[in-house]
């Protein structure tokens, strides 16, 4: 049972439930990186560091495929970070921005907005 002080006002928020829930999809389905492999082989990571998007030349072109998010990286090259704690995209439009571009430029941003979770299901 709730109780209330003598002249606190009754405010109910979902905020904190939709921040923590937009920072649990935000860190699952963004890149937080990028690992490029000797052999051109370029994986998109997410926050907790799970492949989410991999990149391979087939036939001289390169093919946006869903990476393993199980798969062991051994081979890496190169890394790169698109954010920090400091400004992460559920707080940083501009990181939220950086983050889609990525997404856009990758190949991968139609098929990673028609299959993020929504309100509706």
């Amino acid at each position: 049972m709730l109780t209330r002080l003598k002249g606190e006002r009754e405010s109910f928020t979902r905020k904190p439930a939709e921040s923590v829930v937009r920072r649990i999809l935000f860190q699952m389905w963004l890149p937080y990186g990028k690992w490029t492999c000797h052999n051109g082989r370029e994986i998109l990571f997410n926050r907790h560091y799970e492949p989410v998007w991999e990149r391979r030349i087939i036939d001289k072109d390169y093919i946006a495929l869903r990476a393993n998010p199980h798969e062991w990286m051994e081979d890496i090259a190169e890394t790169v970070h698109y954010y920090n704690d400091e400004n992460p995209p559920h707080k940083d439009k501009q990181s939220l921005q950086t983050c889609l571009n990525v997404l856009d430029d990758f190949g991968a941003i139609y098929d990673m907005l028609m299959n993020m979770p929504n309100n509706d299901s």
